[in-house]
């Protein structure tokens, strides 16, 4: 909860006119006692000299305040060396008030004439000069206190200024970090929306290449095999490039379009190529990256299936496994390794990123080769749904 402090006048001559305003008041409630106490004197010039020595005590101090707030400033009154400053500025009061006093003497003596003024207005020199001396003396600790609270107040405001400057910065840094944690996410979400468009329009050139000409092919020998891999083609492009621009898909609309894919490769590869899918139930409204499948079957049908003439066997699986969701891709080609092919291609380095964008350390994908011979790729992430 914030306290707001009273405030005084910030410019000089605001002060100024404050100080002219309080002891222009304090004059005048001098006067009106002046006024009030010898309003059974008739003497004009007793009266005058007594209304000058008074107004004179109070417009002083229009001068006199901003010396002791500046002794206050010099000197404090708070502190440990508080005693020894008091005593300081009770020895310049006293100094101070025997100057007003003979400023006074000064201003009333040519009406100070005539044994009535003597002895009403005077009295004996050290009885004049003592109340003098006590009225300045009280005055001066008294604004001496002002000022020490005046100081107290200063440093209140600018302790509470400087809080309120740091609060509002602060909370500008944390509108700004939020509004730079904002676009930091919109732009990790640009980025893989944009790696998932380049997956899409990657469906391998080479895939295309080598379906048409094997379209091409076909129409000399098998019209409808011909025919059926155009319509897998078409219905697979429509898949990729119609489908949602989310970055996650469930794994049974993935197998769906990995389904369209593999009946293409099927129709390529005819008795060479064999497929298995295993999934799961409990796997099929998994959450997964969108395009997940298809570029690691692929991988493993170019690696682990086409240089080979007698062809083999390819594995899909997915199960569920202390809160993730496993997925196996599984070939029985020649593996990785010194007796084996790289394997790294650019699908496979898109789906490592996305995955680390996606899921960070949470997920992974592994490539790692059978006891039994070819090459298991593991792509693990959070079991997670809709």
């Amino acid at each position: 909860m914030t306290t707001t402090l009273p405030t005084l006048p910030t410019t000089r001559w605001g002060r100024f006119g404050l100080l002219v305003a309080f002891w222009s008041a304090f004059t005048l409630v001098i006067l009106g006692h002046a006024y009030v106490s010898l309003e059974y004197v008739a003497n004009r010039d007793y009266q005058l000299a007594f209304a000058i020595g008074g107004g004179l005590q109070g417009m002083v101090w229009i001068v006199a305040t901003p010396l002791v707030a500046a002794m206050v400033r010099r000197f404090p009154l708070a502190g440990g060396r508080w005693a020894l400053h008091a005593g300081l500025h009770a020895l310049l009061a006293a100094i101070a008030a025997v100057g007003v006093s003979l400023l006074i003497m000064a201003a009333t003596s040519p009406f100070a004439t005539g044994e009535q003024i003597s002895a009403g207005f005077y009295g004996d020199f050290t009885r004049v000069y003592l109340r003098v001396i006590l009225l300045f003396e009280i005055l001066w600790f008294a604004v001496a206190a002002a000022a020490t609270a005046a100081e107290a107040t200063r440093a209140a405001l600018d302790h509470q200024k400087r809080a309120t400057e740091t609060e509002a910065a602060l909370r500008e840094r944390e509108v700004r970090d939020a509004r730079l944690r904002e676009r930091a996410a919109q732009l990790e979400g640009q980025l893989a929306a944009a790696q998932l468009d380049a997956l899409r329009m990657q469906l391998n050139p080479h895939f295309l290449f080598n379906t048409l000409h094997a379209v091409s092919t076909l129409m000399a020998r098998d019209v409808d095999g011909a025919r059926r891999m155009i319509s897998d083609l078409s219905d697979l492009l429509r898949l990729v490039l119609d489908g949602s621009d989310a970055p996650e898909t469930p794994l049974d609309e993935e197998l769906d379009m990995l389904g369209h894919y593999l009946d293409i490769e099927r129709t390529r590869f005819a008795d060479r190529l064999a497929v298995e899918v295993d999934v799961d139930d409990d796997t099929r409204a998994a959450l997964v990256p969108t395009l997940i499948l298809q570029p690691l079957v692929e991988n493993a049908i170019k690696h682990g299936i086409a240089p080979r003439g007698e062809g083999g066997r390819i594995s899909v699986t997915a199960v569920r496994s202390n809160g993730h969701l496993e997925i196996h891709v599984c070939d029985d080609g020649p593996g990785v390794g010194p007796s084996g092919p790289a394997r790294e291609g650019v699908g496979l380095r898109n789906t490592h990123d996305r995955l680390a964008k996606l899921y960070g350390d949470e997920a992974s994908l592994t490539l790692r080769n059978r006891p039994e011979g070819g090459l298991d790729a593991e792509v693990r992430l959070p079991y997670h749904t809709a």
